[in-house]
């Protein structure tokens, strides 16, 4: 058992390792900078909806066509 004291405006972010390790047709990982830089970018500014969904723009930009061999899910939960 943890407990865990957040600030509002704090972001928390559970996800599988299957986006990190994503590939491309190139054969290039999606990556943990590719991830980190999609929550960088908007946390302060945009709602955890946002958030998810310029990281799987991103996500979808990178891997294009290629075909998924693990599962890909991302939780992201911003304080009010």
């Amino acid at each position: 058992e943890a407990t865990f004291i957040y600030e509002s405006g704090a972001i928390l972010i559970a996800s599988t390792d299957g986006i990190i390790d994503a590939r491309n047709e190139n054969g290039g990982r999606f990556g943990v900078d590719r991830f980190e830089n999609g929550i960088k970018t908007y946390f302060t500014t945009k709602d955890a909806r946002d958030i998810n969904e310029t990281i799987s723009d991103a996500f979808e930009e990178f891997t294009g066509e290629t075909l998924l061999v693990d599962d890909v899910t991302v939780l992201i939960f911003k304080l009010d």
